[in-house]
């Protein structure tokens, strides 16, 4: 059951682009404007003052960065499955730390991703490979249903934003519980995005956290297309993991 006294979470209904280089959907949630929560502030394009995200780091082979071979417009697959195998090892070395929400997380920087700090309690990430991540640190009662606070974000940053169609999600899963939790779910989603040039499929989950200070973190892992999420886990879990045990104390 959902925290009665928190704000609505309000649709994203105006989407601003701004480049989208190595991953072409999920600019719409950093130039958007998300209330995820309340006192978390509104994060709109004019933050970002006209500048594009970060270029992701130029792979050594093949085409060049923020060059996408989409798939097609047609049915969006199935929500994708997240199962990156626990025994393959990341070639990729974090090169790097940013503290994001005063000190509320500490995440890494493998060697192939560039970042943009949005603002104090918000982050962007692009790899070389065709992965986005929004981060975003915030407040939520720390007794909040973590599976009522991951869908009202994801109505907010994916269901109800200009741009997706065709969505499939799966079902919110609550997770388990580690460090300082008090709440932990995510969902899983597929669909299409209509750009202005063409349609991309796109795959993404949602991760929402609360701890006991009343904390909260959302993290969002987004591909292209759908089927890259899985394949790509190597290059992005670095990401996941050390932000989340980050900011669980673990």
């Amino acid at each position: 059951m959902s925290d009665p006294t928190a704000p609505a979470v309000p649709p994203l209904t105006t989407v601003q682009w701004v480049s989208r280089l190595s991953q072409p959907a999920i600019a719409a949630i950093v130039a958007g404007g998300i209330v995820l929560v309340g006192g978390a502030g509104l994060v709109v394009a004019s933050i970002l003052g006209g500048g594009e995200r970060p270029a992701p780091v130029a792979a050594p082979e093949g085409d060049p960065p923020g060059t996408l071979v989409p798939t097609p417009l047609g049915t969006p697959s199935p929500e994708p499955t997240i199962d990156p195998d626990p025994g393959e090892a990341s070639p990729l070395a974090i090169v790097e730390e940013v503290d994001v929400g005063d000190g509320a997380v500490t995440v890494p920087i493998p060697e192939n991703w560039s970042y943009k700090e949005i603002d104090g309690s918000t982050l962007t990430m692009s790899d070389d490979v065709g992965d986005f991540i929004y981060l975003k640190v915030a407040s939520r009662s720390a007794g909040s249903d973590p599976v009522a606070v991951v869908s009202s974000a994801y109505d907010s940053i994916v269901a109800e934003a200009e741009g997706y169609s065709q969505l499939q999600a799966g079902d919110p899963e609550t997770l388990e519980l580690t460090g300082a939790l008090t709440g932990s779910a995510r969902i899983q989603y597929s669909g299409l995005w209509n750009d202005t040039q063409t349609t991309y499929q796109v795959g993404g989950v949602l991760w929402a956290q609360v701890r006991q200070d009343g904390t909260a973190l959302f993290l969002l892992v987004e591909s292209s297309p759908a089927g890259a999420l899985n394949a790509n886990a190597y290059s992005w879990t670095l990401v996941t993991d050390g932000a989340f045990s980050s900011f669980a104390g673990g």
